[in-house]
């Protein structure tokens, strides 16, 4: 009897686990240890092993010298309690050896486990409950312990029964034990292992298959698809359903593209997508290159792929793509990439829903990775519109953990099915279907397995040995049990398969065993494995676990080495996972590989799952600093900006060299100064500047100056612009990088067109444009396009600027580059303002003002709410231009008012309710043309102040901004201004009636120059002069 209280509160029999566990060589250790250290150590001891099965469920009920003794199923049954004490004791001897004795060495335990029916007695005071249990087990528990060797687990029969299906024992024999009238066997438990099981023939079901079968009928009749979900346990049928459901369908006219998601030892090609897409156009993933494209060009030509589809089809099905088309995908972001090939897949099927209706089916998306989760929703999306059914299969107890994901998918129609176990009697027909054996056997079997169908069709397999008694009560025993039967060769060519994959090569398997007999017809008779195509599988992504559990892990290890070193550079994911697996020191940098390969091939998201998992296993600083600046720019391209921020400041703290520590701050300084923290921006660049001096780094000296070069030109500070854009030019070119010249010649560009050198200027765009356009670089012409948009306005060829700019907006729709897009749309949307085409230019506003608010791109933002602003008051809502001034006005008091300050006083004048209001504003911002600023900024104040004054016929103040903005470009006019300044003063003289008939006719050729010029906002007050000063109105003619 244990007791663990005083104070009796009740008593009952129940079931229940004993548990003893004792320190081996004890008694030697206290002879040659002191007391006190003998006294502390059982103290670590007790706390860690009562630790162990409090966290088990169970409950400590004595401590006797150096033994343990806990209960489990009393006071309190959780229905797995022997199970929860056999666990209990692996992790003893775990933690044990974790543990120094007196003389530091680890310490090792001998464990006795048993169940029975025992007495339990509740006991309690201070409203605490404890008891104590009576028993034969508690006695056998401590007999069995007594037994055990050191680092052993000894369990009673009745225990070993109950966890047989959950641990790998060694029958230890009978054994006479003091107080026991028979000998009693006992086993020794080696290490847990995993139930499995798998699918047979279909019988039953029909319930089901009836459900499943009306979707597809009205998908069929209607028109309209849903989504089916096949859950249940593994080996429950899931498999064999689905394969009945694809065979109605196929005879009821459906297309039945079918894929599989594996969890390991698949390469990129075989993954589900791709499969599936390949079954849709009637090829196979193991034929050619020839084959497969000549099968897409099929689909092409008879419009069941698009052809602006086709590139990302091919990116799916994992073809080589041409050098253009992969240039067109480089450029994008990976968001852009995914969410257009998302599209064209949902299409794909959707088109080719139009002529058959189409039922694909996907299995085991337990295993699914985000990206496929996401394509999943987009094709699910899709079947609700279309006669396309979705049916999938997945594992109750591993469902897909992305609740995102979960949720999108009950918004789509839907029908979720939970398989449950076959009733005895269909098991007992399938047992007949499968066996000719005698009913008895087939009974036997039948009630065995439970309904499991994956379990009985093992248990059939195992009994036609004759032999039921060695049949095991679990999948993974029967699995054991079909190995055992091999050769000592077989079974370690079986191994050595199950570390390949799901699916594997001969050639590969004598590769990494070094074993020059070929195996695989003695494998393929055992009927563990089967042939696929050239390439052999496990009959079971159970059967393939099972065996693959069955080895020990310093061989796991070796082995995943050696599959690492035969793959090679051929596949880097798969690489990287092997020698993740082997424990191997250089898995990280693998992975680190692997993930900028999931970025050349446009698997953005594969490549930051590749780079965490590196990051996670890495322990050489120098390599997580390169995985950190790797994730870094997934997310800047990505457009998460705070993100990247955090990963960049991360791989700082990571970064082991002073090269990396200045690729690091770039990228810091290249974030701050898309979210307009300049001071930090330029401190971080600092910092780098001497790094990159001292290791004499041209290429990240470029980049430097560069950065440097455009945080000036946001301040106003032109003249220190165009010098850093020069220096950055030198470097680019001492470097040999054409990207870093590019860069630079487009921030010369800036700053020249700054200081009024438009000439110059267009020329330093254009140079750009020709660089990136030779080497297809759609990313960086973007924005150089837009800026050659810039100088032709400023040449006043407004209508070509505006071409030149939607098709950078074009381009970078294309890509999905959400800065690109930002920058293209501020050009679009500022040259449109200009021209007069307000209602083209407030969508573009509104879409650019979303976009640059989702990146934090706060400069850009000010941008879009000018122009929304002029929208606003050229359409007369005077008070809604004020609010976008205002939030305008504030984005630049935080970013710096030398980048458009005195622009935007100007135009709140514009929008002020008052004269005084007027005035204040103007003169705020004639006050701050005295500090460094923009010359976009002085040109746009001169220009709004003549608005405004305009407007209110101050005729002196609108000649006093003509002047002084004729004076400002006295050393290169800019047509287009010195349209508007010719503008301002023949207005005054219509207003004032200065020789009216020159005024006139001047009015006139300016009305046709502006016309030409394309300079649409310019009409309305030269219309209005005309009509002052003309017999009859003016021609309403506007510019198109």
């Amino acid at each position: 009897m244990a007791s663990g209280a005083d104070v009796e509160l009740a008593e009952e029999r129940r079931e229940a686990t004993a548990l003893f566990a004792d320190i081996s060589d004890f008694t030697t250790l206290c002879a040659r240890s002191d007391a006190e250290e003998v006294q502390a150590m059982l103290g670590r001891f007790y706390a860690a092993m009562e630790s162990v099965v409090a966290r088990h469920g169970g409950q400590v009920l004595n401590r006797m010298g150096d033994a343990v003794m806990a209960v489990f199923g009393a006071p309190v049954a959780h229905g797995n309690d022997p199970e929860r004490a056999v666990r209990t004791s692996i992790e003893m001897h775990e933690k044990a050896s974790g543990m120094a004795d007196c003389e530091g060495r680890p310490l090792r335990l001998h464990i006795g486990i048993a169940r029975g029916e025992v007495v339990v007695t509740r006991m309690g005071s201070g409203g605490q409950s404890k008891c104590s249990v009576t028993g034969e087990i508690v006695n056998l528990a401590a007999r069995l312990q007594v037994q055990a060797k050191p680092g052993d687990t000894l369990i009673s029969e009745g225990l070993y029964r109950s966890v047989s299906t959950l641990v790998d024992a060694e029958d230890c024999g009978e054994h006479s034990l003091k107080g026991f009238p028979v000998p009693i066997t006992a086993w020794r438990v080696l290490s847990l292992r995993s139930v499995l099981i798998s699918h047979s023939s279909f019988v039953g079901r029909q319930t089901e298959l009836e459900q499943i079968s009306g979707v597809l009928e009205r998908a069929r009749l209607v028109g309209s698809g849903a989504v089916v979900l096949i859950r249940g346990r593994a080996g429950i049928g899931k498999s064999r359903l689905m394969a009945e459901v694809r065979q109605r369908a196929r005879s009821s006219g459906f297309a039945v593209p079918y894929g599989q998601v594996f969890d390991f030892g698949a390469s990129r090609r075989r993954a589900a997508v791709p499969a599936t897409l390949a079954s849709l156009l009637a090829v196979s993933l193991s034929d050619d290159e020839t084959t497969l494209r000549a099968a897409l060009k099929s689909a092409v030509d008879r419009e069941m792929v698009l052809k602006e589809d086709a590139l990302f089809i091919a990116a799916l099905l994992e073809l080589d793509l041409p050098k253009g088309d992969k240039a067109l995908l480089e450029s994008m972001t990976g968001n852009a990439r995914s969410e257009r090939s998302d599209e064209a897949l949902a299409r794909t099927f959707e088109r080719a829903a139009g002529r058959n209706p189409v039922l694909i089916t996907i299995e085991d998306i337990h295993w699914a990775p985000v990206s496929l989760l996401r394509q999943l929703i987009a094709i699910a999306q899709t079947a609700a519109r279309s006669p396309i059914v979705l049916a999938m299969t997945s594992r109750s107890e591993g469902r897909p953990s992305n609740d995102a994901w979960c949720k999108s998918l009950r918004s789509c129609p839907s029908l979720q099915i939970e398989l449950g176990p076959l009733s005895y009697e269909e098991s007992c027909m399938l047992a007949r279907d499968r066996s000719s054996q005698g009913n008895d056997v087939l009974q036997q079997c039948a009630k065995r397995a439970e309904g499991n169908p994956l379990f009985l069709e093992h248990l059939l397999r195992a009994s036609r040995g004759n032999d039921m008694k060695a049949v095991p009560p679990t999948v993974q025993s029967l699995v054991l049990e079909q190995m055992d039967r091999l050769t000592s060769g077989q079974r370690m060519a079986l191994q050595a398969a199950s570390v390949i994959g799901r699916h594997f090569l001969s050639a590969d398997l004598r590769a990494i065993t070094g074993d020059a007999t070929d195996h695989s017809q003695a494998l393929l008779q055992s009927e563990l494995i089967r042939a696929d195509g050239g390439e052999l599988e496990f009959t079971h992504a159970l059967v393939h676990e099972t065996i693959y559990g069955t080895m020990l892990n310093s061989r796991k290890r070796s082995l995943h080495r050696q599959v690492a070193l035969r793959i090679g550079d051929a596949d880097p994911v798969l690489r990287a996972e092997h020698l993740d697996r082997a424990g191997d020191p250089d898995a990280a940098y693998a992975y680190l590989l692997a993930a900028r390969d999931g970025m050349q091939h446009f698997h953005p998201e594969a490549a930051v799952a590749l780079a965490q998992r590196g990051a996670a296993l890495a322990r050489d600083p120098s390599v997580s600093c390169e995985l950190a600046l790797l994730h870094g720019e997934l997310l800047r391209e990505s457009g998460r900006l705070p993100d990247s921020l955090a990963v960049g400041r991360s791989a700082l703290d990571l970064a082991a060299t002073d090269e990396q520590r200045c690729r690091a701050l770039l990228e810091i300084a290249a974030g701050y100064r898309v979210t307009g923290d300049i001071e930090e921006a330029l401190n971080a660049l600092a910092h780098a500047g001497s790094l990159a001096e001292a290791l004499s780094l041209d290429l990240e000296r470029s980049k430097i100056h560069y950065l440097r070069g455009g945080i000036y030109f946001a301040r106003g500070d032109v003249p220190a612009c165009a010098m850093e854009h020069r220096h950055a030019l030198s470097f680019a070119r001492r470097a040999g990088s054409p990207e870093c010249e590019v860069r630079a010649l487009s921030g010369l560009g800036d700053a020249q067109l700054e200081q009024g050198h438009l000439i110059e200027s267009l020329q330093s765009f254009e140079r750009c444009v020709g660089l990136c356009e030779a080497r297809q670089w759609i990313a960086m012409e973007i924005p150089n396009r837009c800026m050659v948009g810039y100088c032709l306005q400023y040449s006043a060829r407004l209508d070509e600027a505006v071409k030149e700019v939607q098709r950078a907006v074009v381009d970078a729709r294309r890509t999905g580059l959400v800065p690109a897009q930002v920058f293209a749309f501020s050009s679009v949307a500022t040259i449109l303002v200009d021209a007069g085409r307000f209602d083209e230019a407030e969508p573009v506003c509104l879409e650019g003002l979303s976009l640059a608010r989702q990146v934090g791109a706060r400069r850009f933002e000010s941008t879009f709410l000018l122009a929304l602003a002029e929208v606003h008051l050229r359409a007369g809502s005077r008070e809604d231009a004020a609010r976008q001034i205002h939030a305008a006005l504030q984005i630049a008091q935080d970013t710096g008012l030398g980048y458009a300050g005195a622009a935007i006083f100007a135009m709140l004048a514009r929008a002020a309710p008052n004269a005084q209001a007027r005035a204040e504003a103007l003169s705020r911002g004639a006050a701050l043309l005295t500090q460094p600023c923009l010359a976009q900024s002085v040109l746009r104040f001169h220009i709004h102040a003549m608005e405004a004054t305009i407007e209110c016929a101050e005729w002196d103040d609108v000649l006093h901004h003509a002047r002084a903005l004729e004076a400002f470009m006295q050393a290169e006019p800019l047509p287009w201004a010195s349209l508007l300044v010719r503008r301002a003063r023949l207005v005054a003289d219509a207003a004032r009636g200065i020789d009216v008939i020159k005024t006139r006719a001047r009015l006139h050729r300016l009305r046709d120059d502006v016309l030409a010029a394309g300079l649409g906002s310019a009409l309305l007050e030269i219309n209005a002069a005309l009509g002052r000063i003309s017999d009859k109105p003016a021609d309403d003619r506007l510019a198109q």
